[in-house]
């Protein structure tokens, strides 16, 4: 029987790659949709479109292999630079890194599931 460790990095992982999966899927097909136009304005304001649709693809790709035990290591890891570069460096000039406290918690939760991989 699995210990409590392990129940807790699967659930993290379902929640996680769910959540990751579904922003992905937002980002690249979700772009008309009314609540959405705000998370895509705010992200334009720090970094160019090339940035939240590749970021985008990430998630996506990311999200799926959380999901998946095999590749739940290498995606989190991927995750966590991800958030990395995107919250020290905003790619457009005059931004300061913002968001730093979600950074922190999801690269958190990330460290945790990839550890228990």
């Amino acid at each position: 029987m699995p210990g409590t460790l392990q129940l807790t990095a699967a659930a993290l992982s379902a929640i996680t790659g769910s959540f990751f999966l579904l922003a992905g899927l937002l980002k690249i097909f979700g772009n008309q949709l009314p609540f959405w136009k705000w998370a895509k304005t705010s992200y334009l304001l720090r970094y160019p479109v090339w940035v939240y649709y590749a970021s985008g693809l990430i998630e996506i790709a990311t999200g799926l292999g959380i999901l998946i035990k095999s590749f739940r290591f290498c995606s989190a890891l991927i995750l966590i630079l991800m958030i990395l570069l995107l919250s020290i460096h905003p790619r457009k000039p005059k931004e300061k890194a913002s968001g730093i406290w979600s950074a922190l918690i999801s690269i958190l939760i990330l460290g945790f599931i990839a550890y228990m991989a």
